[in-house]
C-alpha cells in the first residue's frame, strides 16, 4: 500500500516486499539501460539518415552514380576493343595458317612431281 508516495507494508510482509522491490528496481534499471542503448542506436540511425539526405541533396550521390556508370562504360568499351582485337588476331592467324597449308601442299606436290620426273628419267636410262 502507498501512502503519500511511501510504500507501507506490514512487518510480516517485509521480506517478500523487499524481494519484490529489489526485483522491481533491478528490472527498472535494466529497462532504463536498454532504453538508453536503443536511444543511442536511434541517434546513430538518425545521423546516418541525415548524412544520406545531405548526400542526396548535395548531389554527391548523383556524382558517385555517374562515376560508377562512366567506369562501367569505360570497362565495356575496353572489353569490346579487346574482343575485336582478338577476333581480328584469330582471323589473321587462320589466314596465315591457311597460307602455310597452301604453300606446304604446293611444295609437297612440286617435290613429288620432281621426284617422279627424276625417277622417270632414271627408269628410262
Amino acid at each position: 500500500m502507498v501512502i503519500d508516495g511511501v510504500t507501507v507494508v506490514q512487518i510480516d510482509h517485509i521480506e517478500p516486499a523487499y524481494l519484490f522491490l529489489r526485483e522491481y528496481l533491478a528490472l527498472v534499471n535494466s529497462l532504463q539501460r536498454e532504453h538508453r542503448i536503443r536511444m543511442k542506436q536511434l541517434e546513430i540511425k538518425d545521423q546516418i539518415f541525415l548524412g544520406l539526405k545531405q548526400a542526396i541533396s548535395d548531389g554527391e550521390l548523383d556524382r558517385i552514380i555517374e562515376m560508377v556508370n562512366g567506369l562501367t562504360e569505360n570497362i565495356d568499351t575496353k572489353v569490346n576493343r579487346a574482343d575485336a582485337y582478338f577476333s581480328n588476331l584469330l582471323k589473321g592467324i587462320k589466314k596465315s595458317t591457311q597460307k602455310i597449308r597452301d604453300l606446304m601442299t604446293r611444295l609437297i606436290s612440286d617435290h613429288i612431281e620432281k621426284i617422279r620426273l627424276q625417277l622417270g628419267i632414271t627408269l628410262k636410262q
